[in-house]
Formats: C-alpha cells, structure tokens, sequence
C-alpha cells in the first residue's frame, strides 16, 4: 500500500487499539514507525522518518514522492503523573493519567496523593511511586502497579516514599526513595522487586534515592542524597553491577559543604553509548570544580558526563537544579530544570533557554522561548517528539499548563493541559 503525499492521516483511538495488534516488529528494521488510520479507518503503520511530525488533530505526509507504508507501528501517547484531580478539558484523574489520540484518559480511580514515578514494562504495565496511600479505599503503600484495568499492590509496599522506578531487561522493578523497608524487608533507600518478592541490594545507600537509570550491560546507576553505596564512599552518585556497589569517580559535590552533603543528584539519562548524564544541584565532579583544555575553561555546573573513567563538563552547565533529563534516538540531550541561563564564558552573555535545553554533544540550544516556569519531568514518544511536565503556565508563548510537547520546531498543548504539577512521565506504549 502506497501514500501519497498530501493524503491526510488521523491519530488512533484508544478502541483503534485492537486493531493494530495484527502488526508485529520485525527485528531487521531500525527506523521509527507509528500506527494511523486513514479517512476511511484503514489503520497502517507509517515510517516516522517519511512524514511531517504529528499535530494535535493529525499528520500529513511530506514528501512529494509516495511513501511505501511497511507492517510495523505502535500507538502513541504518554502517561504523566504528578499532583492533579484534573486535567483542564475536565477530565476527572487523580494524580495520574494517561494522553492518547488527542485525548486525556485516567486509569481507573487514579492515587490519593502525589506520584513522583512511573515507568512501563514491556507487557505495557505501568508502576508508579510517590507518596500516595491507597487507590480509592484499596491501601497501596507508595508504590503500585496498573495492570490496564487495576491498581495492584507490590507485596505489602515500602515504608515511606518512592522517588525513583527503573527496569532491568528480564522485568525486575527497582524502586529508589525515602524508604528503609520493602515487603518487611530492610532494604535501605533502594529494593528489588522480582514480581513476587522484594530484597535488598547489598547494604544499600546511605540516604534517600531520587534516580535510577540502567546501561545497555544491565549496570544500575542511582542518584540521590547520600554518602555511601554498600558501605563504599560515593558521593550522591553509584553504580550496582548485580553483586556490589561501586563510586564512579570521587562523585559529585556541591562546593562549600563537607563530602556529599548540599549536593544532589536528581536525574540520569544514559546514551546509546552508555555515557551516564546526570543532573542535579552540584558544581563539583572529582573533587573539582573545572578543568581546562588548551584555552577553553569547562565547569561542572548542575550537569555532568561520565563516560566510565571520568567526569565530562558540558560546557559550562547551567545556572541552577537540573531536575529532569532524556536522550532522543541521535544522542541529543535534553534538560529540564529550574535553570534560567545555559552559562557561558564571560565576557561572552549567558544564554537564555527558560528551564529547558539541549546538549548535542558540543553546544547547548534553546528550544524555541522555553517554559514560563520550572520543569520535572522529560520523556519521548515512538516518533521522536518530547514531553515536558512541571509547573508552567506557558511553553513558547502557547498556554499549556503544566505540560507540553515539542516537535522539533514548536511548543504545543494537550487539550489545554492539566490542573497541577508534573513530576513525571512515561511513554505506556
């Protein structure tokens, strides 16, 4: 089946779901594929890379030549949580709901109080940690599991709340936080949960997880608040190899305060050549401050790089927490945060960029006028296009409360958006 250029295309629905199943991946194909339907509801999987980038009421292919459709595609959409009853169209969700085909959706009753992580796994389950209690008057502590139709205890929970939520490559759920018991078991700041148990790794951290993020050799690296991994001095940032804990570096610091306090690592991103990126509130890697090269001066200013045997400067950083990251399928880099400026060499000025930016491997960039207000959470899609939630009214000038997308060239909105804060998000599909 063949498109032709101008032939218009409509997003799916959630009841266009059980149509696409028919489509499988096949292994051999690299690019980037998303599942449409056509005027007449014929649903065809799309090559992303052929079309213009998708609008809130369609996309339309681009080039003047047919494009050859093939037999692969997914639905897209996101799922965010954060501290919401609502989104603005009016739908009811508590504190977490799920975006689709031009749509906000909740997942049953929602959760009773804020959700600080979620992540999906590869049967589209999507965990959630926070600090909330129950669904509706079904006791879920701090974190929880929707199955598609319920919310699903995790055991018997943790004990106090959940920051963090990461998967390794056979399923297991790995859960950071405030926590220092999961299931019953002492389990210090970070636990394993294998779908039926929770366990320890080693002894642990040495104060509160607020990021988790795995390597392509199934590494865990986690970020928080903390002094030690495992009894080893780490510095805010470690890594878990499956069996011990290990520093990368001296870690990261904040200048002014002895060892690891002031400092705090609070979002990790790691590239497709296992360069671990992590933001924060720091301003020292290694014990230093900067280092230069030849006449450029680098500073580890609330962003850092470790390519497995040193800390990496991008650029000078920026001028304030870094709180959020994600890494697109070309390596770039996007940052999200409470900063205002990427910092840059005096007399040279400071760039503008308004809580959000991007790193392409040698130089920052704005996208667009940025956000009116700070940014929590980043996440793609299938095809490529960035999700943004926080606390921000605007997002290039468009109003969007609280959460936006960015197609490469604008900012735009989700029906008008939601009621609340943003803390997080992840792609369920």
């Amino acid at each position: 089946m063949t498109l032709s250029s101008g032939d218009r295309l409509l997003p799916l629905s959630l009841t266009d779901k059980v149509a696409a199943d028919k489509f499988t991946s096949p292994s051999s194909l690299g690019d980037r594929f998303v599942l449409a339907k056509t005027a007449d509801g014929v649903v065809v999987p799309v090559k992303v890379s052929r079309l213009a980038r998708y609008g809130m009421r369609g996309f339309q292919a681009s080039l003047t030549d047919a494009v050859t459709l093939v037999s692969i595609g997914e639905i897209r959409g996101i799922c965010t949580g954060g501290v919401f009853t609502e989104s603005v169209s009016g739908v009811s969700m508590n504190n977490v709901g799920v975006w689709n085909a031009g749509s906000w959706n909740s997942l049953g009753y929602g959760l009773n109080a804020r959700v600080y992580a979620l992540v999906t796994d590869a049967d589209k389950n999507i965990y959630a940690g926070g600090n909330f209690t129950e669904s509706r008057n079904d006791t879920m502590l701090y974190i929880s599991k929707w199955d598609g139709a319920n919310w699903n205890n995790l055991g018997s929970g943790l004990n106090n709340q959940c920051y963090a939520l990461a998967l390794d490559s056979s399923g297991n759920l790995y859960a950071g936080g405030r926590f220092t018991s999961a299931g019953g078991v002492p389990v210090n700041y970070i636990a394993k949960w294998d779908g039926e148990n929770w366990s320890a790794l080693g002894t642990g951290l040495s104060g509160f997880c607020r990021t988790l993020a795995f390597d392509s050799s199934g590494n865990l690296y986690a970020g928080g608040s903390f002094a030690t991994a495992g009894g080893v001095t780490v510095n805010n940032i470690a890594k878990w190899d499956g069996a011990n804990w290990s520093a990368l570096g001296a870690g990261l610091q904040k200048s002014g305060f002895i060892g690891h306090t002031g400092g705090y690592s609070y979002a990790i991103g790691i590239d497709s050549s296992d360069n671990i990126f992590v933001g924060g509130q720091f301003d020292k890697a290694d014990g230093q401050t900067h280092y230069t090269i030849g006449d450029e001066t680098f500073y580890y200013k609330h962003i850092a790089m470790w390519d497995g045997a040193n800390w990496i400067a991008l650029g000078w950083g920026v001028n304030d927490w870094c709180r959020a990251l994600a890494i697109d399928i070309e390596d770039n880099v996007y940052a999200g945060g409470d900063f205002v400026y990427v910092l840059k060499e005096q007399p040279t000025p400071n760039v503008t960029v308004n809580y959000i930016a991007k790193w392409d491997g040698a130089n920052w960039s704005a996208l667009g006028t940025g956000l009116s207000g700070s940014c929590f959470a980043l996440a793609l899609d299938s095809a490529g296009d960035l999700y943004a939630g926080g606390s921000f009214a605007t997002a290039g000038g468009v109003t969007v409360n609280n959460i936006a997308t960015w197609d490469g060239l604008s900012f735009g909105d989700l029906d008008g958006g939601i009621s609340g804060t943003q803390y997080a998000l992840t792609n369920p599909y």
